[in-house]
C-alpha cells in the first residue's frame, strides 16, 4: 500500500482486525516506515475506543459520578452563588465578595459555578450549534488522507481533526440523550405522573364531589395524552371550580386543591413556555408540610437542581 494514498476505512479495517494476514502485514510495514501514518493510526485507535467507552458501563458510572459531584456542589450557598453570578444581589454583592476573600472553600464554589454557567451558556448559543454543524459537515467530506510531509506539519490532518470533532459530537449526543430522557421537561412530567386516585375522596354520592372528581379525571386524561397546554388550563379551571364550592368539606377541598396544584405544575413543567414560575411553585409545594404531593415535589425540586436539568432546559 502506497504511503501516498490511504483512507480512514483502511485504518479502521486494520484496527478492527478485518484485513487478511497478508494485507495486515503490508499495512503494518507501512506504519513502521511512516511516522505520519503512525500518528493517524494512533489517533483513530483512540477514537474507536472512545466511542466504545460511551456505550459502556464505565460511562454510565461516570455519569453517576458527575451527578454526585454536582449534588455536592449544590449546597445551601448554591442559590446565593447563582444570584451573585447573575448580578441579582444589589447591595448584597459586596457581602458575598467579602466572603469570597475570606473563605477559600466558598471562593472555589463560586469559581466552579462560574465555569459551569459559562459552559451552559456556550452550549445554548447559536454560535456553538453552527460550529458543531460546520465541523460535522467537514467530517463527512472525502475519505482520503495524505500522510504528513514535514516535521513542521500539524500533528493530525484536517480529516483526523474532523473525525475527532465528530467523536465529540457523538459523545455530546449521548450525554444530551441521557439528560433529555431523564431530565428533559416532558420526561420529568411523564416520570413523575401517576393517575389521581378517586378513592381518596369521601362522600362520592355528593353532587359537588362527583363533579369535581369528573373534572380532575378529565384534566388528568389530557395530561396523559400529552396535551399539556389544555391540561394546564383545565386544572386552572378546576382550582376556580373548587373555590366556588362553598359547601365543600375541608377534607375534599384540600384533596382536590392539592391534586389540581400538583398536576397543573406537571403540565406547566412540560410546556415550552410555562405560564407560572416553576421553581417557586415547586419550592412552595415541597415546603408545605402535609401537602398530598410534598414528597413528589421534593423529588422534582431535586431533579431541577441537578447538572443534567440545567444542561437541557
Amino acid at each position: 500500500m502506497s504511503t501516498e494514498h490511504y483512507s480512514t476505512e483502511d485504518i479502521e479495517r486494520y484496527l478492527e482486525g478485518q484485513m487478511d494476514t497478508e494485507e495486515a502485514r503490508l499495512f503494518q510495514a507501512t506504519i513502521d516506515q511512516d511516522q505520519g501514518l503512525q500518528s493517524e493510526v494512533a489517533a483513530f485507535n483512540k477514537l474507536i475506543h472512545g466511542l466504545r467507552l460511551y456505550g459502556s458501563e464505565l460511562f454510565h458510572n461516570k455519569i453517576v459520578d458527575w451527578e454526585k459531584d454536582w449534588q455536592v456542589s449544590a449546597t445551601d450557598d448554591g442559590e446565593l452563588i447563582e444570584w451573585y453570578l447573575s448580578e441579582q444581589l444589589g447591595a448584597g454583592k459586596a457581602i458575598v465578595e467579602d466572603r469570597i476573600q475570606k473563605d477559600e472553600a466558598f471562593a472555589l464554589e463560586v469559581a466552579k459555578q462560574g465555569r459551569l454557567n459559562v459552559g451552559f451558556e456556550a452550549m445554548r448559543s447559536e454560535q456553538f450549534v453552527e460550529q458543531m454543524d460546520n465541523w460535522e459537515r467537514k467530517a463527512e467530506e472525502g475519505a482520503i488522507i495524505k500522510p504528513l510531509k514535514t516535521k513542521a506539519s500539524p500533528l493530525f490532518t484536517i480529516r483526523s481533526i474532523a473525525a475527532a470533532i465528530l467523536f465529540l459530537i457523538v459523545a455530546g449526543g449521548v450525554i444530551y440523550w441521557y439528560a433529555n430522557v431523564n431530565y428533559g421537561q416532558t420526561a420529568l412530567t411523564s416520570n413523575l405522573y401517576q393517575a389521581p386516585k378517586s378513592e381518596n375522596t369521601m362522600g362520592a354520592g355528593n353532587e359537588s364531589i362527583s363533579s369535581l372528581s369528573q373534572s380532575l379525571e378529565y384534566s388528568a386524561s389530557l395530561l396523559e395524552q400529552k396535551r399539556y397546554d389544555e391540561s394546564f388550563l383545565s386544572f386552572d379551571q378546576l382550582l376556580s371550580q373548587i373555590q366556588q364550592q362553598e359547601n365543600l368539606d375541608d377534607f375534599n377541598r384540600i384533596y382536590f386543591k392539592e391534586s389540581a396544584e400538583w398536576y397543573r405544575l406537571l403540565a406547566a413543567q412540560a410546556m415550552k413556555t410555562p405560564p407560572l414560575e416553576l421553581e417557586s411553585e415547586v419550592k412552595r409545594i415541597a415546603s408545605t408540610t402535609g401537602h398530598s404531593y410534598q414528597e413528589e415535589a421534593i423529588a422534582l425540586q431535586h431533579k431541577m437542581q441537578s447538572f443534567w436539568y440545567r444542561l437541557v432546559n
